[in-house]
């Protein structure tokens, strides 16, 4: 019998860091509703915004609650 579970990845391609961060319960209703907009699962859209941010934004123009000034 074939062992189950998650395929193995090739060496290098594991993603073994973990970043956590709390949220309001309004923050985590807008994380929800733009997960299910964009039909992917919430550590993937997690990730993306992450890294789209670190990519192409300037955390100075962004105010205490997250809106662009």
């Amino acid at each position: 019998m074939s062992k189950m579970g998650r395929p193995k990845l090739a060496k290098g391609q594991a993603r073994g860091i973990f970043v956590s961060t709390r949220v309001s319960p309004l923050e985590y209703r807008e994380i929800t509703q733009a997960v299910v907009r964009d039909g992917i699962k919430k550590t993937e859209w997690v990730r993306r915004s992450l890294l789209f941010s670190a990519r192409n934004c300037d955390t100075k123009s962004v105010d205490n609650v997250g809106k662009f000034q």
